[in-house]
């Protein structure tokens, strides 16, 4: 009996198709295409073209050398940067290479011609020598990611468990 039905409703359906198509195989059809021109058009883009069109991140600076410091000491920098772009701009997130670097950033959007910021700290607890921490910008600009660097060096506290320290 399930066969049967099955075999009219699949008669039934075939028998009502025609060739003529129906109004939703056309707005089917024209969706498709209109899918398909913007791909066209997003390919033919150049990304000068897509840059014109986005925010734009104009740092004062890019990478901070903060020189020499004590190990322990919190270095802390501000980021200062002007919107120069054809939209607002919209800092996403940010990401930085360890947890001793955490970044505070203006939250809400930067029109164009506007300024925002981006503070960094750094705690040198425990890090010594040479420190470079890389702090990756997301954000509606073209291309999506900026690098920002702090860079120094941190002189670590004498280990005075060891005895005096010799001069």
């Amino acid at each position: 009996m399930r066969k049967i039905a099955l075999a009219i409703l699949a008669a039934a359906t075939f028998a009502c198709s025609g060739n003529k198509s129906t109004k939703a195989e056309e707005s089917g059809n024209k969706l498709t295409e209109s899918i398909q021109k913007l791909q066209e058009n997003s390919k033919n883009q150049t990304s000068g073209e897509k840059a014109k069109k986005t925010a734009k991140f104009e740092f004062e600076e890019k990478v901070y050398n903060f020189g020499k410091v004590k190990e322990g000491d919190i270095v802390t920098h501000v980021f200062k940067f002007k919107n120069t772009g054809k939209q607002p701009l919209i800092i996403n997130n940010i990401r930085t290479t360890c947890g001793c670097t955490t970044p505070e950033y203006t939250k809400t959007p930067v029109g164009v011609d506007q300024s925002g910021k981006i503070t960094i700290r750094f705690n040198t607890k425990h890090k010594r020598y040479r420190q470079v921490k890389t702090i990756t910008v997301f954000a509606n600009t073209d291309p999506v990611t900026t690098v920002l660097e702090l860079r120094g060096e941190v002189t670590p506290e004498p280990d005075l468990s060891k005895g005096p320290v010799r001069q």
